[in-house]
């Protein structure tokens, strides 16, 4: 560990003592980036100062348990803690602003999370249709502020905030997919896939690898022209009228937070609930499973499959060496998969 490291991590660990010395350095430490995400958050200097307080305020009654989630983190730096720390509490601050109606929530909101969700709206389209990005952020916004925020206030807690907007986009840019190409036309494109193109897709966008990953996972001559097909398609929805996984973090419970309208179609209604009752008992696997792994390889995931990070970032993260972490990765996944094989 640096030796900026070990005084910041020293930092943490003197909060277990409570004694005011330590909370005031850990207050120093944490002030400057603490200021910057709130500046992020509003221009005014007033509200911002208000944020900075009602965060603070949060992290202080918090403040003895600190050492104890810094340690179960795995994280290496105290200063990548800290910035998660920051983050999720800037976000469960915004979702509280929602649920209390404060007229500066709408802008709070966007100024914080317009590089994020712009990113993920890029990742998740055809390379061909980045342009069309913009439009489809700016539907993202339309959903998730209509009715006063109501999607971002079914925000339930005990998880990661980002990972749930993460999730909400997502869904968003399916709509807005669905509406420009329509309900049939993606099926007929997919169907015209070869199998090996149609492998390809799966990978993709239901097992959410990287292009690199889905071509090595594919093992064909043919690999890379079959992920260029599918890439350039984007995300169309599952093959074969399957259910998406649903893009959840790993600490949040299996919730639906955009059920179907009630006055849909009676026979697509009762499809949807054999889909749903299928998936159920497999999906519950798999989070139970996930939440056994330890909380380094959680992160880890987490980080790849739902953040869409490359290993090499995820390795300045966490403090590990790049192969590490592909090592951690290719484990955990051939862990999950047992798991998930083994009969019930």
């Amino acid at each position: 560990m640096r030796p900026d490291d070990e005084k910041q991590a020293s930092t943490i660990a003197a909060l277990a003592g409570d004694s005011p010395a330590a909370w005031e350095a850990f207050v120093r430490w944490a002030s400057p980036p603490l200021w910057a995400a709130c500046l992020r958050a509003t221009s005014r200097k007033a509200a911002a100062e208000n944020l900075f307080a009602e965060i603070v305020d949060t992290i202080h009654d918090d403040r003895l348990d600190l050492p104890r989630r810094f340690a179960a983190s795995g994280l290496a730096s105290p200063a990548a803690f800290l910035a998660n720390e920051i983050d999720e509490r800037m976000g469960c601050a915004i979702a509280a602003a929602f649920r209390e109606g404060r007229a500066q929530a709408a802008d709070m909101f966007v100024r914080y999370y317009h590089a994020e969700i712009k990113t993920w709206v890029q990742r998740a389209s055809a390379p061909g249709e980045r342009g069309a990005a913009e439009d489809r952020v700016q539907d993202a916004y339309a959903q998730m502020l209509e009715d006063g925020g109501r999607r971002l206030t079914a925000y339930p807690g005990g998880g990661s905030f980002r990972l749930f907007l993460r999730r909400l986009t997502l869904n968003a840019l399916t709509d807005s997919l669905r509406r420009e190409h329509g309900r049939s036309r993606p099926r007929a494109v997919l169907a015209r896939l070869t199998p090996l193109e149609q492998k390809a897709y799966r990978l993709l966008y239901e097992d959410r690898l990287s292009g690199e990953e889905a071509a090595a996972r594919l093992a064909d001559p043919q690999a890379g022209a079959a992920v260029k097909k599918a890439r350039d398609l984007g995300d169309l929805g599952p093959l074969r009228g399957r259910p998406r996984p649903r893009l959840v973090g790993l600490d949040d419970e299996g919730i639906d937070f955009d059920p179907p309208a009630l006055d849909r179609d009676p026979e697509a209604a009762l499809i949807h609930l054999e889909e749903v009752a299928r998936e159920s008992e497999r999906e519950n696997a798999l989070l139970k499973a996930l939440r056994d792994e330890p909380e380094e390889v959680r992160r880890i995931l987490q980080a790849r499959f739902l953040d869409g990070k490359k290993p090499s970032e995820i390795a300045l993260v966490v403090g590990r060496d790049v192969k590490e972490v592909y090592r951690i990765i290719e484990r955990a996944l051939a862990r999950l998969k047992n798991h998930l094989a083994r009969p019930s």
